[in-house]
């Protein structure tokens, strides 16, 4: 089984598909689903990238089952 990746920005807070400040979902289920580890990381950098205010310094990627 192939494995995907989660990014949870903040505790118990994951990004989700969808638009916001970032887009973020309580639901890990909900949570946007990316490829690779790299990709997830990246999407950490974009997040800290584009809203500066908030660093969400404690993100982390965490993978699940596809």
């Amino acid at each position: 089984m192939m494995s995907r990746f989660i990014v949870e920005i903040e505790p118990g807070t994951c990004l989700a598909p969808w638009d916001g400040d970032p887009g973020r979902t309580l639901s890990r289920h909900y949570a946007e689903r990316f490829k690779s580890l790299r990709a997830a990381e990246i999407a950490i950098e974009h997040v800290r990238k584009w809203y500066p205010s908030r660093p969400f310094e404690n993100a982390k990627t965490e993978e699940v089952p596809q």
